[in-house]
């Protein structure tokens, strides 16, 4: 019997106390809350272009030269969104990859196999660029085989 009084007791207090607790609660927060809900702009513009290379070169090439280069296709400043990168078969475990945007460094594979387990790499961007800006790829083969990706770039308003 004394147990049942017990646990009434303590079930009264600890409600009084979840009680007070949700009533200072209510005191600290504001009382005027506002909810934003931000969504893209479904008139926002979108373009991708989809092209495939292939190299046997072992050195660099200089930045005026690269591999692959993507000019901005909208021609007006813009976001660059992505770039999805799928490497073949060779590139797994022979190529590197070095990807600028504006002559900055954005990505860079520092090892010959730094692919191999990669089935497709999509590297988030979201820069804003100018009308005559470029991305540029380069890449290298370890030996003399020749390596290949597929690369994905989107561009947006």
């Amino acid at each position: 019997m004394m147990a049942i009084l017990e646990g009434a007791v303590l079930s009264t207090f600890l409600n009084e106390l979840v009680r007070r607790f949700s009533k200072k609660l209510d005191e600290v927060k504001p009382k005027d809350r506002q909810i934003v809900i931000v969504k893209q702009d479904p008139n926002s513009f979108f373009k991708s272009e989809l092209v495939k290379v292939k190299t046997d070169k072992k050195k660099w090439t200089t930045k005026d030269k690269p591999i692959l280069q993507f000019e901005n296709i909208l021609e007006k400043e813009s976001i660059v969104k992505e770039i999805s990168i799928i490497p073949d078969k060779n590139f797994k475990t022979k190529g590197k990859l070095l990807i600028t945007v504006d002559d900055s460094e954005i990505f860079q594979s520092k090892t010959f196999d730094a692919f191999e387990d990669v089935a497709e790499l999509v590297i988030p961007i979201n820069k804003t660029i100018q009308q005559n800006s470029k991305i540029r790829l380069f890449m290298i083969s370890k030996d003399d085989a020749e390596i290949g990706l597929t690369a994905f770039v989107t561009f947006g308003e």
